[in-house]
């Protein structure tokens, strides 16, 4: 499956490599695009513990659609809100933001911030392909001695965007997220995950 992914996202930025000349409705210096990325999609995650000499790897595949409530299995697969700013045709900065409170007192808190960097490019009118990639930060505030985690990413994106009016459309393709460092109480916790997931993206 990793294979695939790998597959898909190399074909995927040839393809729009070698259509760079088109020009497409988003993309262009000055746009500011608002997003609601990872909406839905195929996640393949695992998550790694280390503690007292012993460790632990617990490997899950799950299909999901809007929110994932309390059982995601990493961090990675929660629904953010982001916004991005083309400084020049094609390159643009931005960041993602993301939380969640769970508990009928919100006994647990999970926060996600994920600055990055992009690239679009055209393959037609209705049709681009958007490298994105960055840092995540993530963490999670929970009752008990064990139950604060925090950690940090590396985050790569490979979306097709489908824009049929002007203004307005949609997001898919593959993500990728792996920990460089993490900690679960006394715990070293890591978390990576391999996904295939869609959104929605507005700009002006």
């Amino acid at each position: 499956m990793r294979k695939l992914i790998f597959t898909t996202t190399v074909a995927a930025a040839f393809l729009a490599a070698s259509a760079a000349t088109a020009e497409p409705r988003l993309g262009y210096k000055g746009d500011a695009a608002l997003s609601a990325d990872r909406m839905m999609g195929f996640t393949w995650s695992r998550a790694h513990r280390e503690f007292g000499g012993q460790s632990e790897t617990v490997n899950v595949t799950g299909a999901t659609f809007m929110w994932r409530g309390r059982a995601q299995p990493t961090p990675f697969e929660a629904p953010r809100l982001s916004f991005d700013y083309f400084v020049i045709d094609s390159l643009n900065i931005g960041g993602t933001v993301g939380y969640a409170s769970y508990g009928d007192d919100a006994d647990s808190e999970h926060f996600l911030l994920a600055p990055r960097v992009g690239y679009m490019f055209g393959i037609s009118q209705a049709w681009g392909f958007w490298l994105r990639g960055g840092l995540t930060y993530h963490s999670v505030n929970g009752p008990g001695n064990n139950g604060d985690e925090d950690g940090m990413a590396l985050t790569a994106e490979g979306m097709f965007t489908v824009t049929p009016v002007d203004h307005f459309g949609f997001t898919f393709g593959p993500t990728f997220d792996m920990d460089i460092t993490g900690s679960a109480g006394d715990a070293d916790q890591t978390y990576r995950s391999f996904g295939i997931n869609a959104g929605l993206v507005g700009w002006f």
